[in-house]
């Protein structure tokens, strides 16, 4: 497991009117917009939401980047690493939307930045015992959701591509982080409908893996057609 330095604080940097001003782009290819501080090159900002400050929607906003992160860290038990996780607040007094004297906020998710090589795309320069390892954990992370009775909500979007192999500020060895923390990976439900973009992304990253290291990888394909074939029952 990664070594882990204390996470972002719980309110990221202090709230100011001016936390947009130094935000700068992260460079980052990724599906939404990401973000650095030019006065914490070491964090990443992302999933900006623009709400009512102290409204429903903002406490609904709280509530699941809470379950979120719960979710998150489950990931770790499977050699899966967060790269810490926050929240940052920015305050607007201005009006908006022609509501007088009505107080907005932007909120940000805040990460610790990872430098490192993607596993998917990079695999070559990766070792295989790294790759294979992670892939185990996936396997193992979705066949213990599809016997979990439970409720509770787990990350539907798994996959090589997803993830770096390197390290976030205070490491000291290269370690493999899961960087695809949108809010919109979580859910409950345990059916096709969720299940499908990881179980495509595993197999593509199996197949992958075998041309790269000519190792025979057939059981791990055998265990994600099991479970393709369980979440396929539970669909229809």
């Amino acid at each position: 497991m990664a070594e882990t330095p204390s996470p972002p604080p719980e309110n990221g940097p202090p709230p100011s009117k001016d936390l947009s001003d130094g935000l700068l782009d992260s460079g980052f290819d990724t599906r939404h917009k990401t973000w650095t501080h030019q006065d914490r090159p070491d964090l990443i900002f992302r999933d900006a939401s623009v709400l009512p400050a102290g409204s429903e929607k903002s406490r609904e906003r709280h509530n699941r980047y809470e379950i979120f992160t719960k979710a998150l860290f489950a990931l770790e038990s499977y050699g899966i690493n967060i790269p810490g996780i926050g929240n940052a607040r920015q305050l607007d007094n201005g009006p908006r939307h022609d509501i007088d004297n009505f107080q907005w906020e932007t909120l940000y998710t805040v990460t610790r930045r990872v430098e490192g090589k993607n596993l998917h795309e990079n695999m070559t320069e990766i070792p295989a015992p790294v790759v294979l390892q992670t892939i185990e954990g996936m396997l193992r992370y979705y066949e213990d959701r599809l016997e979990d009775t439970s409720e509770d909500p787990y990350i539907t979007d798994l996959g090589l591509g997803q993830m770096l192999y390197g390290k976030a500020p205070g490491d000291t060895q290269n370690s493999v982080y899961f960087i695809d923390l949108e809010l919109d990976q979580l859910d409950r439900r345990k059916d096709i409908l969720n299940f499908d973009n990881a179980i495509d992304k595993i197999e593509r990253d199996i197949a992958k893996a075998e041309q790269i290291y000519h190792q025979d990888l057939d059981g791990y394909r055998q265990r994600l057609e099991q479970i393709e074939k369980e979440v396929r029952s539970r669909g229809h």
